[in-house]
C-alpha cells in the first residue's frame, strides 16, 4: 500500500514505478507547469495551488526545479493533511554578500564636504538635503509567475523539492485515492536568499495507469491479491489455532505431572517434575532453610546453594564499614554501571509450575520479564483471586489451622518497584504444601499486597487468599 507525502531534496529522474515482481501500474503525466520567480534573489514564500485528478488507480504529483537547486523550508497541504520538511540543494553565493562586500556597501555613499566644494549633482537633480544619501527605492515582492511549458521543457530536472504519490496496488488502498477536486497547496520559503536566475519550478501530475490501459484486468488482478491475501490469513489462523492446541497439551501435561506423587516416566520424558519431587525438592529446601538459620549447612545443602545464615550478605552481625577519608582527602569513587532503557527484546518465557489453586475461580497470571535498569529479570506468575469468591466463601477449606509459618529467605530484590509476597501455607489433598513467597509488581502505583491466611468458617478454617489492596 502506497500513500506518501515526500518532502525531499536529492537529485532524482523522472522514472516508472514498479510494485513488486508482477504487473504494476505507471504513471503517464496528465498536466505540467513551468513556474519562475520574478526576482533573481528572493526568500520567497511562493505558494502553488493546484487540483487532485481524482485517477481511480491514484495519482503522482511532484514538483521540481529545473537548471538550479533551492535550499529552505516545504509545506505540503493536501486538504487537512499537512506535511513539512526541509531542502538543501544550489548555490546561492550569488545572493549572498562576503564580509568585504557588505564593508564597501556601508561606504559606497560619502556626503559631500560641509563648504559645498563637492561634486555637482546630475543635471536636473536635487543635492541631497542635510548631505544625506537620497532615500532608497523598494521594489514589490518577488513573485511567483506561470510561463509556459516549452521554455524549460530542455532543461534538464535538478532536484525534486516534494512528491505526493498515491497508487492502488491492493483493494484496500482505494480508501487513499484522492477525490477528484482535492485542493493541493505547496508553499516554499528559504531562510537565506536562493539563487532564482536560472532556476525554474515544475509541476507535474501524472495518473496512475494499469498496464495497457486495461481497467478490468487490473480489477481483476486486485481481486486475485485479495483471494490469496485471505487465503494466506486462514492458513495463519489454523496453524496459530495449532499451536495453540500444542501448548495447551503440555500446559495440561504440566500441570497433571505436578500433582503425580510417584514415578512417572512420560512426565520424565516430557521434562516435567512429579509432584512428588515437587515436594521432596520444597521439603529439602525447608530443611536447608533451618540448617541455615542454625549455622549448620550440611554439604548437600551447600551443593543447591545454600549458606549459613552468618555468610548471607545482609547478616547483622556483620563488622561495620571503615569510616569516611576525612573531608581534608579526596577520593575518586569508580562510577559504575549506569541504569538505561532496554537495549533488546526478553528472553523467551521461562517455564512455570503453577502452586494450588486457592479459590474456585481464580485466574493464573503468567510470570514476566521486567527491565531492571540494567538487565531483564524474571518476576514469577500467581494467582489473582476475585473478590466475589472470598465474599461468596469459594475459597480453599481444611479441618483445621495451619503450622506455623515457615521462616523464608529472601532473594535479591529483582526491581525497584517490586513488592514481596510471603509464602503461605496451602491445604490440599489431605496434606499441608508450602507455597513459597515471591516478589512481584504492584498492579499501580500506592498498592498494597494484603497477605494470605486461614480465618475460622464454622468447624473448619477457610482460606482468605492474598490480593493487591489499591487505594
Amino acid at each position: 500500500m502506497l500513500a506518501r507525502v515526500f518532502l525531499v531534496s536529492s537529485f532524482l529522474g523522472v522514472g516508472v514505478f514498479l510494485v513488486g515482481c508482477g504487473p504494476s501500474l505507471h504513471a503517464e503525466v496528465k498536466t505540467a507547469r513551468a513556474f519562475k520567480v520574478s526576482a533573481d534573489c528572493a526568500q520567497g514564500p511562493f505558494v502553488i495551488h493546484t487540483t487532485a485528478l481524482g485517477s481511480p488507480w491514484g495519482e503522482d504529483m511532484t514538483l521540481a526545479t529545473r537548471g538550479g537547486g533551492v535550499s529552505g523550508h516545504v509545506t505540503v497541504t493536501v486538504g487537512s493533511d499537512t506535511q513539512e520538511n526541509r531542502v538543501a540543494g544550489g548555490d546561492n553565493h550569488a545572493c549572498l554578500l562576503s564580509d568585504s562586500e557588505r564593508g564597501a556597501a556601508a561606504t559606497a555613499v560619502t556626503p559631500p564636504p560641509s563648504d559645498g566644494s563637492g561634486p555637482t549633482p546630475p543635471s536636473g537633480g536635487t543635492p541631497p538635503p542635510g548631505g544625506q544619501p537620497p532615500a532608497t527605492t523598494t521594489s514589490a515582492a518577488p513573485t511567483l509567475n506561470e510561463l509556459p511549458m516549452n521554455l524549460v521543457a530542455d532543461l534538464p530536472q535538478a532536484m525534486l523539492v516534494a512528491q505526493i504519490h498515491r497508487e492502488v496496488n491492493k483493494i484496500e488502498d482505494k480508501a487513499l485515492v484522492l477525490p477528484k477536486g482535492t485542493d493541493i497547496k505547496i508553499e516554499f520559503w528559504s531562510e537565506q536568499p536562493n539563487d532564482f536566475s536560472r532556476t525554474y519550478f515544475v509541476l507535474t501530475q501524472s495518473a496512475m495507469v494499469p498496464p495497457d490501459g486495461n481497467d478490468a484486468k487490473w480489477q481483476a488482478h486486485l481481486d486475485e491479491l485479495r483471494a490469496d491475501d485471505e487465503r494466506k490469513a486462514r492458513e495463519a489462523a489454523a496453524e496459530a489455532k495449532k499451536q495453540q492446541e500444542q501448548a495447551n497439551a503440555r500446559n495440561r501435561e504440566m500441570v497433571r505431572c505436578s500433582t503425580v506423587m510417584a514415578p512417572d516416566a512420560k512426565c520424565h520424558d516430557e521434562g516435567f517434575k512429579t509432584g512428588s519431587e515437587l515436594q521432596a525438592e520444597a521439603d529439602e529446601d525447608t530443611r536447608c532453610n533451618a540448617l541455615a538459620l542454625r549455622n549448620a549447612t550440611d554439604e548437600k545443602c551447600r551443593a543447591i546453594g545454600w549458606r549459613n545464615d552468618n555468610e548471607r550478605p545482609d547478616y547483622l552481625s556483620h563488622p561495620a564499614p571503615p569510616p569516611p577519608p576525612p573531608a581534608t582527602m579526596t577520593t575518586t569513587v569508580p562510577s559504575g554501571p549506569q541504569k538505561h532503557d532496554p537495549d533488546r527484546p526478553p528472553p523467551a518465557p521461562q517455564v512455570e509450575v503453577q502452586t494450588p489453586k486457592p479459590s474456585e475461580h481464580a485466574d493464573w497470571v503468567p510470570g514476566s520479564w521486567q527491565w531492571s535498569g540494567f538487565d531483564w529479570v524474571w518476576l514469577a506468575g500467581g494467582w489473582r483471586v476475585p473478590e466475589s469468591d472470598r465474599q461468596q466463601k469459594l475459597t480453599a477449606t481444611a479441618p483445621a489451622a495451619p503450622p506455623a509459618a515457615q521462616v523464608e529467605v529472601r532473594p535479591a530484590q529483582p526491581v525497584a518497584t517490586a513488592v514481596w509476597v510471603d509464602g503461605y501455607w496451602h491445604y490440599q489433598g489431605g496434606r499441608w504444601v508450602w507455597v513459597a513467597g515471591r516478589w512481584a509488581v504492584p498492579p499501580r502505583a500506592g498498592a498494597t499486597w494484603r497477605p494470605s491466611v486461614w480465618v475460622p468458617d464454622g468447624v473448619h478454617v477457610r482460606l482468605d487468599p492474598g490480593g493487591w489492596v489499591v487505594r
